[in-house]
C-alpha cells in the first residue's frame, strides 16, 4: 500500500481514534491484527510515521492525531488474518475529539453451490433443504433449483457430506465432498433427485400443491 503525507495545517494533534477489532462470531478481541488509516486510498503518514499499527492483546490500537478530512480505516488481509474478510470503515475527522470504533471481522466462509434437478425432466426443484455434516449448516434451493451453502468452520481432516432429505416425492440423496476447498467456492454442479414410485406432478388446488410423500436412499460421490 502506498502512503501519503500532509501539511501540519491539515492535521489535528489533539484528535484521537481508538479502534478495537473483534471476531463477529465469538465477540472476542483479536490481537496482532493490522489496522491502517487511509487517505485517498493510501496509508496516511506524517513526519515519517505511517498510520499502520497492530492491535494489542485487547485487540486495540490508537491513532493519536488525525487528518482533517475524510479517511478510511482498513483491516487488510494479511497472513495473520487470512481467515477473515477485508474490512473497511469510512470515517471523518472530529476536531480535538476522542473517537472510538469497534470493527467486527467476519470470518471467511467455505461455500458450496449447485443446482438441484429432477433426474427425469431436468426441472429445477425449489424448496429442497440441504444440510452439511459434520457441522450445523443448512441451505434451501430457490425457484431455479440453485443453492448456496456457507460454512464458517471446515476441518481439512474430516470428510463432509451434503444431504437432501425429506423432500416429498423424491428419494433422499447425499453428496460426498472428500476434499473441500477452504474459504473458497466449491461447485457441486447438478444434483439429480430420483422420483419415488408414487411421485405425481405438482397439482395446484386453491393455492396448495399436493404431492405424495415417500423416501428412499441415494448417494453420489464428487471426486
Amino acid at each position: 500500500m502506498s502512503s501519503c503525507s500532509m501539511m501540519s495545517s491539515d492535521f489535528d494533534s489533539k484528535a484521537t481514534l481508538v479502534v478495537q477489532v473483534r471476531d463477529i462470531e465469538t465477540n472476542l478481541e483479536i490481537d496482532g491484527i493490522q489496522v491502517d488509516l487511509l487517505v485517498d486510498g493510501a496509508t496516511y503518514s506524517r513526519n515519517d510515521e505511517r498510520y499502520s499499527l497492530y492491535a494489542d492483546r485487547q485487540g486495540r490500537i490508537q491513532f493519536s492525531g488525525l487528518p482533517k478530512q475524510t479517511f478510511t480505516i482498513e483491516v487488510p488481509e494479511t497472513e495473520a488474518r487470512a481467515r477473515y474478510d477485508t474490512t473497511f470503515y469510512e470515517g471523518s475527522w472530529v476536531a480535538s475529539g476522542f473517537n472510538e470504533l469497534v470493527i467486527n471481522l467476519e470470518r471467511k466462509k467455505t461455500i458450496f453451490v449447485g443446482t438441484v434437478l429432477d433426474d427425469e425432466d431436468n426441472r429445477p426443484i425449489e424448496g429442497a433443504q440441504l444440510a452439511l455434516s459434520p457441522g450445523d449448516y443448512f441451505a434451501q434451493t430457490n425457484s431455479q433449483g440453485q443453492f448456496q451453502l456457507k460454512a464458517s468452520k471446515i476441518n481439512k481432516m474430516l470428510k463432509y457430506t451434503v444431504t437432501i432429505s425429506k423432500l416429498p416425492g423424491y428419494y433422499s440423496t447425499s453428496i460426498d465432498i472428500p476434499d473441500p476447498k477452504l474459504n473458497s467456492k466449491n461447485d457441486l454442479r447438478s444434483i439429480m433427485l430420483r422420483r419415488t414410485p408414487s411421485w405425481v406432478p405438482p397439482v395446484v388446488n386453491e393455492g396448495e400443491i399436493n404431492i405424495e410423500k415417500k423416501r428412499g436412499p441415494g448417494r453420489t460421490r464428487i471426486g
